[in-house]
């Protein structure tokens, strides 16, 4: 799956990780209900004409009993593969310059770039040389989302690996450490970046 391609596997596999269970299944259609509040909500078991229209509306119907926006709900079953890495910048107006701006998708892309050669080779520093090409390869897989609402708030969409960042894994929901290795070190690094700064 790519491109924010919706299928019914992966709707079936955002049901099942987000603790809806099938109550009713046939081969036109499923039904799943919430454990947490009981309630339903229609999916289509097959990609007939129809099943767009019909699969927005039980996005929408997800969404609502999760009480999350449609948005993101549609996010992680269309990209279910990889990690959503957001990232904001305070400003004391509601604009940017243009520099500040170009910086911010810099500085998002350098940490990106750090998280995924430090997951290749332990180092507290690097200094020029060349960068491995599983860094490469990985960082052309790496998407931008359109902006947020809110203040100036960027999205990235980080592909799950397999410890070599060869393999990506078609997964939602929690994942073990070594697929998520580049935004485990993102969020290890931003941490110990807070606590130096403070």
């Amino acid at each position: 799956m790519s491109d924010g391609f919706i299928d019914v596997s992966s709707l079936h596999d955002y049901l099942r990780v987000r603790g809806w269970a099938p109550v009713r299944n046939d081969k036109r259609r499923s039904i799943w209900q919430d454990a947490t509040s009981g309630r339903r909500v229609f999916i289509p078991n097959s990609q007939e004409s129809d099943f767009e229209d019909i699969a927005d509306i039980a996005i929408e119907n997800i969404a609502a009993v999760e009480e999350r926006p449609t948005v993101e709900v549609r996010l992680d079953i269309s990209w279910a593969g990889w990690d959503k890495l957001v990232a904001r910048r305070a400003a004391p107006t509601a604009t940017l310059s243009i520099a500040d701006a170009v910086d911010m998708h810099l500085a998002l892309s350098d940490l990106i770039l750090s998280a995924a050669r430090a997951t290749v080779d332990k180092r507290r520093a690097f200094i020029g040389g060349r960068r491995p090409t599983s860094v490469d390869v990985y960082m052309d897989k790496v998407r931008v989302l359109p902006s947020a609402p809110g203040s100036f708030v960027t999205r990235a969409l980080l592909p799950l690996s397999a410890g070599s960042m060869n393999e990506t894994l078609p997964m939602i929901g929690p994942a073990e450490p070594k697929v998520r290795e580049v935004a485990t070190t993102v969020l290890r690094a931003s941490q110990a970046a807070v606590l130096t700064a403070s």
